[in-house]
């Protein structure tokens, strides 16, 4: 099975929290750690994001 990943780009344009704040999260373990690879590239596993998203992101109440 072929897995997805994003990059740091991919995660501020998902999350909209900048590089800067992401490292801050991951560091704080509040956000998960990026893969690293060579050259300083940070990537994540897609099923890794959706799952923090769907745990932590509050869905809009709905509001009539």
């Amino acid at each position: 099975m072929e897995q997805q990943l994003l990059h740091i780009r991919d995660i501020e344009r998902i999350t909209g929290f900048t590089r800067c704040t992401l490292r801050k999260k991951w560091l704080k373990k509040t956000f998960p750690e990026p893969i690293k690879l060579s050259g300083g590239n940070l990537i994540w596993h897609v099923e890794t994001i959706k799952e923090w998203i769907k745990e932590n992101i509050k869905e809009p109440s709905n509001v009539q």
